[in-house]
């Protein structure tokens, strides 16, 4: 039986040091540090890795490069993709059987961490009353007063299904309101998916502006 070994799952654009605090990798020490925990992450899952690497092969022949999203395709950082079995609070496991802690949080939206017992009673008792009606519901204004209450300069919300639809209903707001078509991005951030948010949407050389892939526009 395969060892299990507790590594860090790393997210693409930084690494964390074992203490959790996030390094700046625009420091060279610090981002020659994100090299060697990378490297000894990348290292014990090697030899542990056989089931992840048997699915990510059959998905590469049904997905293009075998992922949904290219963040999960964990090139940027050297690595392969590892498949996930199953996750519970800040761990997670790999159809290996390898237990990591999770940094990444499914990059933000588990904010209370994963398989948390209250929200999941919250989610079966509305998979009783079905999850998706296309009309209006009563949850929708239950989850914006929350917002608005929490966030003290937001008025109004408007609810969307991922943040790159949310930035680009974001810039269609900003350009009927002010009359102006050339909007200001700060380089090196990432604001979606969008052709247009793609132009220096990284960092280092990656904010030259060169197209995060073929079809993006120059």
């Amino acid at each position: 039986m395969l060892k299990s070994t507790v590594v860090l799952l790393l997210p693409a654009a930084a690494a964390f040091a074992p203490n959790g605090l996030l390094l700046n990798s625009n420091n060279g020490r610090l981002a020659q540090k994100n090299a060697a925990i990378s490297l000894r992450a990348a290292e014990a899952t090697a030899f542990v890795t056989t089931q992840s690497k048997k699915i990510m092969d059959e998905a590469k022949t049904l997905m293009p490069g075998g992922v949904s999203s290219p963040v999960r395709a964990f090139k940027s950082v050297g690595g392969d993709p590892v498949v996930f079995d199953k996750v519970k609070g800040a761990y997670a496991w790999d159809v290996d059987g390898n237990k990591y802690i999770d940094y990444v949080g499914t990059w933000g939206p588990a904010i209370c961490g994963h398989c948390v017992d209250e929200v999941n009673d919250a989610l079966r008792a509305t998979l009783e009353k079905g999850t998706s009606f296309g009309a209006p519901s009563l949850n929708e204004n239950v989850l914006a007063k929350m917002v608005i209450d929490a966030v003290p300069s937001v008025e109004m919300v408007r609810f969307t299904n991922s943040g790159t639809e949310a930035c680009m209903g974001m810039l269609r707001l900003v350009r009927a309101h002010t009359g102006r078509e050339k909007i200001i991005k700060f380089e090196g951030c990432y604001h979606g998916h969008a052709d247009g948010f793609l132009v220096s949407a990284g960092s280092g050389v990656i904010t030259l502006g060169l197209p995060d892939s073929p079809g993006v526009p120059k």
